[in-house]
């Protein structure tokens, strides 16, 4: 696996999305595909809905904190969350036998705060106004230096993890024309451009 030297991070290549799916895809959930007679009607298509909401807590997240959890040796994990990449890294910490502390806004959903908690996470709640989720990551990370920060993005590994949603949607056999990615950023490719990045 080639790495970049200044993160240590793998480099995006096809060649690691394609070694992540491999490595990681018996421990998702396999993705829903639902049909939608009223979008069928309305864009004169057939329309597939990939139902994340079935995958592990409930988010594609898991994909991503699985797969960045398992690549790294150490064995506590401190993340920032406000819920939903924090039960992520809480369950793939449990799986994968790692302690982790998820530093959550005091003002989070009491919901997503027990669910962190009933995933065997510590959470440690902080109140925004007086100190910012990621002063207190950097306060837990000088309290024990041995433990891994784990970004919730802006890490290849995360990126990868997520990326096995779309190496799902084209396994062999499937017959997309187009996939439509809603989010932050909406954009869509062709089947074949999704193909090529891997």
């Amino acid at each position: 696996m080639t790495q970049n030297n200044e993160t240590g991070q793998p480099l995006l290549s096809a060649d690691y999305v394609r070694s992540v799916w491999r490595e990681i895809s018996g421990n998702l959930r396999p993705t829903l595909l639902v049909t939608s007679e009223g979008f069928d009607a309305a864009l004169g298509a057939h329309v597939l809905l990939a139902c994340e909401t079935y995958q592990h807590t409930g988010s594609f997240k898991f994909r991503a904190a699985f797969n960045l959890l398992r690549s790294v040796p150490q064995s506590v994990v401190v993340t920032a969350s406000s819920g939903n990449f924090g039960q992520a890294a809480a369950l793939a910490s449990r799986q994968l036998g790692k302690a982790c502390t998820v530093v959550m806004p005091s003002t989070s959903s009491r919901v997503k705060i027990e669910a962190v908690r009933r995933l065997g996470a510590t959470v440690d709640l902080v109140d925004t106004v007086r100190i910012s989720r990621m002063e207190r990551v950097r306060q837990l990370l000088e309290a024990e230096p041995s433990s891994f920060y784990a970004p919730a993005f802006d890490d290849t590994r995360v990126v990868a993890g997520n990326s096995t949603l779309g190496r799902e949607i084209f396994e062999p056999g499937s017959d997309l024309d187009l996939v439509v990615v809603a989010g932050s950023f909406p954009s869509s490719r062709p089947r074949e451009t999704c193909l090529d990045q891997g």
